[in-house]
Protein backbone atom coordinates (compact mmCIF):
# COMPACT_ATOMS: atom_id res chain seq x y z
CA UNK A 1 0.00 0.00 0.00
CA UNK A 2 1.87 3.02 -1.34
CA UNK A 3 2.11 6.55 -0.04
CA UNK A 4 1.00 9.98 -1.26
CA UNK A 5 1.92 11.04 -4.83
CA UNK A 6 2.90 7.43 -5.50
CA UNK A 7 1.57 4.31 -7.22
CA UNK A 8 1.95 0.56 -7.07
CA UNK A 9 5.31 0.72 -8.92
CA UNK A 10 6.88 1.95 -5.70
CA UNK A 11 6.95 -1.71 -4.63
CA UNK A 12 8.58 -3.14 -7.75
CA UNK A 13 11.83 -3.99 -5.98
CA UNK A 14 10.04 -5.59 -3.05
CA UNK A 15 7.64 -7.47 -5.30
CA UNK A 16 10.42 -8.96 -7.39
CA UNK A 17 12.12 -10.40 -4.32
CA UNK A 18 9.04 -11.43 -2.34
CA UNK A 19 7.41 -13.09 -5.34
CA UNK A 20 10.05 -15.81 -5.10
CA UNK A 21 8.32 -17.18 -2.00
CA UNK A 22 5.00 -15.31 -1.66
CA UNK A 23 1.96 -14.27 -3.61
CA UNK A 24 2.39 -10.51 -3.99
CA UNK A 25 -0.46 -8.09 -4.64
CA UNK A 26 0.02 -4.34 -5.13
CA UNK A 27 -2.66 -1.78 -5.87
CA UNK A 28 -3.00 1.84 -6.81
CA UNK A 29 -4.70 3.48 -3.85
CA UNK A 30 -7.91 5.40 -4.64
CA UNK A 31 -7.04 8.68 -6.32
CA UNK A 32 -3.56 7.61 -7.39
CA UNK A 33 -1.87 5.76 -10.21
CA UNK A 34 -4.31 4.34 -12.74
CA UNK A 35 -7.18 4.06 -10.25
CA UNK A 36 -8.22 7.61 -11.00
CA UNK A 37 -10.03 10.25 -9.02
CA UNK A 38 -13.24 9.48 -7.11
CA UNK A 39 -16.46 10.84 -8.53
CA UNK A 40 -17.18 12.73 -5.31
CA UNK A 41 -14.07 14.46 -3.99
CA UNK A 42 -15.85 15.38 -0.74
CA UNK A 43 -16.17 11.67 -0.01
CA UNK A 44 -12.41 11.22 -0.31
CA UNK A 45 -11.37 10.69 3.31
CA UNK A 46 -9.73 8.13 5.59
CA UNK A 47 -12.99 6.26 6.12
CA UNK A 48 -13.65 5.83 2.40
CA UNK A 49 -10.02 4.90 1.67
CA UNK A 50 -10.20 2.14 4.26
CA UNK A 51 -13.60 0.95 3.02
CA UNK A 52 -12.22 0.73 -0.52
CA UNK A 53 -9.27 -1.36 0.61
CA UNK A 54 -11.54 -3.62 2.67
CA UNK A 55 -13.65 -4.18 -0.43
CA UNK A 56 -10.52 -4.91 -2.45
CA UNK A 57 -9.39 -7.62 -0.03
CA UNK A 58 -12.88 -9.14 0.11
CA UNK A 59 -13.26 -9.09 -3.67
CA UNK A 60 -10.06 -11.10 -4.04
CA UNK A 61 -11.21 -13.56 -1.38
CA UNK A 62 -8.14 -13.09 0.79
CA UNK A 63 -8.81 -14.70 4.16
CA UNK A 64 -5.45 -13.75 5.65
CA UNK A 65 -2.83 -11.29 4.47
CA UNK A 66 0.49 -9.77 5.40
CA UNK A 67 0.44 -6.03 4.73
CA UNK A 68 3.21 -3.58 3.88
CA UNK A 69 2.33 0.10 3.81
CA UNK A 70 4.24 3.34 3.39
CA UNK A 71 3.12 6.81 4.48
CA UNK A 72 -0.60 7.02 3.64
CA UNK A 73 -0.56 3.31 2.85
CA UNK A 74 1.01 2.66 6.24
CA UNK A 75 -1.85 4.44 7.98
CA UNK A 76 -4.41 2.45 5.99
CA UNK A 77 -2.56 -0.83 6.64
CA UNK A 78 -2.49 -0.11 10.37
CA UNK A 79 -6.19 0.81 10.37
CA UNK A 80 -7.02 -2.41 8.56
CA UNK A 81 -4.94 -4.51 10.95
CA UNK A 82 -6.67 -2.85 13.91
CA UNK A 83 -10.15 -3.46 12.47
CA UNK A 84 -9.44 -7.02 11.29
CA UNK A 85 -6.94 -8.52 13.74
CA UNK A 86 -7.71 -12.09 12.68
CA UNK A 87 -7.03 -11.43 9.00
CA UNK A 88 -3.59 -9.80 9.22
CA UNK A 89 -0.71 -12.15 9.91
CA UNK A 90 2.16 -9.69 9.64
CA UNK A 91 2.36 -5.92 9.29
CA UNK A 92 5.20 -3.80 7.87
CA UNK A 93 4.94 -0.04 8.33
CA UNK A 94 7.43 2.21 6.52
CA UNK A 95 7.33 5.80 7.75
CA UNK A 96 3.57 5.64 8.32
CA UNK A 97 1.83 8.88 9.16
CA UNK A 98 -0.94 9.16 11.68
CA UNK A 99 0.76 10.34 14.84
CA UNK A 100 1.43 14.01 15.65
CA UNK A 101 4.72 15.01 14.01
CA UNK A 102 6.54 17.83 12.30
CA UNK A 103 5.99 17.94 8.56
CA UNK A 104 8.10 19.43 5.73
CA UNK A 105 7.57 23.10 4.92
CA UNK A 106 6.21 22.14 1.51
CA UNK A 107 3.23 20.42 3.09
CA UNK A 108 2.31 23.43 5.20
CA UNK A 109 2.64 25.77 2.22
CA UNK A 110 0.57 23.55 -0.07
CA UNK A 111 -2.40 23.40 2.31
CA UNK A 112 -2.67 27.18 2.80
CA UNK A 113 -4.59 29.54 0.51
CA UNK A 114 -3.95 30.54 -2.20
CA UNK A 115 -1.58 27.62 -2.87
CA UNK A 116 -4.24 25.08 -1.88
CA UNK A 117 -6.67 26.54 -4.43
CA UNK A 118 -4.15 27.01 -7.22
CA UNK A 119 -2.74 23.53 -6.63
CA UNK A 120 -6.04 21.93 -7.60
CA UNK A 121 -5.53 23.27 -11.12
CA UNK A 122 -1.81 23.84 -11.57
CA UNK A 123 1.07 21.69 -10.33
CA UNK A 124 4.28 22.35 -12.27
CA UNK A 125 6.52 19.38 -12.99
CA UNK A 126 9.20 20.77 -10.67
CA UNK A 127 6.74 20.68 -7.75
CA UNK A 128 5.97 17.03 -8.49
CA UNK A 129 9.64 16.08 -8.71
CA UNK A 130 10.44 18.07 -5.57
CA UNK A 131 7.73 16.15 -3.73
CA UNK A 132 9.12 12.90 -5.12
CA UNK A 133 12.58 13.77 -3.81
CA UNK A 134 11.06 14.64 -0.45
CA UNK A 135 9.49 11.21 0.06
CA UNK A 136 12.33 9.18 -1.46
CA UNK A 137 15.09 8.04 0.88
CA UNK A 138 18.01 8.36 -1.55
CA UNK A 139 17.04 10.63 -4.43
CA UNK A 140 20.24 9.73 -6.31
CA UNK A 141 18.66 6.34 -7.02
CA UNK A 142 15.61 7.79 -8.76
CA UNK A 143 15.62 6.95 -12.45
CA UNK A 144 14.47 9.31 -15.22
CA UNK A 145 11.70 6.80 -15.96
CA UNK A 146 10.41 7.14 -12.40
CA UNK A 147 10.41 10.94 -12.59
CA UNK A 148 8.52 10.74 -15.88
CA UNK A 149 5.93 8.34 -14.44
CA UNK A 150 5.23 10.57 -11.46
CA UNK A 151 4.80 13.65 -13.62
CA UNK A 152 2.53 11.85 -16.09
CA UNK A 153 0.39 10.40 -13.28
CA UNK A 154 0.05 13.93 -11.93
CA UNK A 155 -1.37 15.03 -15.28
CA UNK A 156 -4.16 12.46 -15.29
CA UNK A 157 -7.72 13.91 -15.18
CA UNK A 158 -8.75 14.66 -11.62
CA UNK A 159 -5.35 13.85 -10.11
CA UNK A 160 -4.43 17.35 -8.93
CA UNK A 161 -7.53 17.94 -6.75
CA UNK A 162 -7.05 14.49 -5.17
CA UNK A 163 -3.42 15.27 -4.40
CA UNK A 164 -4.43 18.50 -2.67
CA UNK A 165 -7.21 16.73 -0.76
CA UNK A 166 -4.70 14.11 0.38
CA UNK A 167 -2.33 16.78 1.62
CA UNK A 168 -5.19 18.23 3.67
CA UNK A 169 -5.86 14.80 5.17
CA UNK A 170 -2.18 14.38 6.03
CA UNK A 171 -1.94 17.85 7.53
CA UNK A 172 -5.06 17.35 9.65
CA UNK A 173 -3.90 13.95 10.88
CA UNK A 174 -0.35 14.98 11.80
CA UNK A 175 -1.65 18.05 13.66
CA UNK A 176 -4.19 16.01 15.60
CA UNK A 177 -2.94 15.62 19.21
CA UNK A 178 -5.00 12.46 19.59
CA UNK A 179 -3.34 9.64 17.63
CA UNK A 180 -5.29 6.72 16.17
CA UNK A 181 -5.97 3.83 18.51
CA UNK A 182 -4.04 0.83 17.26
CA UNK A 183 -4.01 -1.15 20.49
CA UNK A 184 -6.16 -3.86 18.89
CA UNK A 185 -3.43 -4.75 16.39
CA UNK A 186 -2.35 -8.30 17.12
CA UNK A 187 -0.22 -8.93 14.04
CA UNK A 188 3.52 -9.18 14.38
CA UNK A 189 4.63 -5.70 13.30
CA UNK A 190 7.85 -4.36 11.80
CA UNK A 191 8.13 -0.59 12.09
CA UNK A 192 10.69 1.14 9.88
CA UNK A 193 11.31 4.84 10.34
CA UNK A 194 13.80 7.05 8.55
CA UNK A 195 17.22 5.37 8.49
CA UNK A 196 16.63 3.24 11.54
CA UNK A 197 15.02 -0.17 11.66
CA UNK A 198 13.38 -0.24 15.04
CA UNK A 199 12.80 -3.96 15.08
CA UNK A 200 9.75 -6.14 15.42
CA UNK A 201 7.21 -4.70 17.84
CA UNK A 202 3.58 -4.99 18.82
CA UNK A 203 1.86 -1.60 18.69
CA UNK A 204 -0.13 -0.97 21.86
Amino acid sequence: MHGIFSALQTWDGWAEELAKTHRVIALDMPGFGLTGAPADLEAFNEKELLATFEGFVNQLGLNQVSLAGNSLGGLMAAHYAARHPGRVKRLILLDPFGYPQDTPWLLGLATMPPASIIGSYIQPAWVVTLSFNWVYGDSDRITPESYSRYVHMNQRPGAKPVYMKTLELVDARTDNPKPPIFSSITAETLLMWERRQLGTVNIS
